[in-house]
């Protein structure tokens, strides 16, 4: 346990945390002030989360000197990949299971986050 809460998985949620506030601004925005469709919102929120979490996960949690052709389509693949893990578990935990729809939520990201992590450690931005 000690080796997962090393310097970068603490900065990968720091920034995880911030990218989250933000993009619900954007989101919110996008509702409110341009009146979008939410789903809209929602593709225009997730597009920006991938490219803020990239520029600063890149640059403060991986310190990553490749170049952006190797490693910014990894780093989306790996979003999509756990976009679809995320929406099985919410499947599983709210329509099966019944649980409560935010509390499910907070259960998936529990189990995503260090999924996430080791992939982009492993994959996006290995040495």
């Amino acid at each position: 346990m000690k080796r997962f809460l090393n310097r970068q998985f603490i900065m990968f949620v720091v920034i995880g945390s911030i990218n989250t506030a933000l993009g619900y601004g954007v989101y919110i925005a996008c509702l409110y002030f341009l009146s979008m469709h939410y789903a809209l919102a929602l593709v225009v929120e997730y597009i920006f989360g991938i490219i803020n979490s990239y520029i600063w996960n890149r640059r403060f949690t991986f310190r990553s000197k490749k170049q952006h052709s190797e490693t910014f389509g990894k780093f989306v693949m790996v979003y999509v990949v756990m976009f679809l893990l995320n929406y099985i578990f919410l499947y599983i935990f709210i329509d099966i299971l019944h649980w409560h729809v935010a509390a499910s939520q907070i259960v998936a990201l529990m189990l995503i986050v260090p999924i996430t992590f080791v992939a982009h450690k492993s994959w996006s931005f290995s040495k």
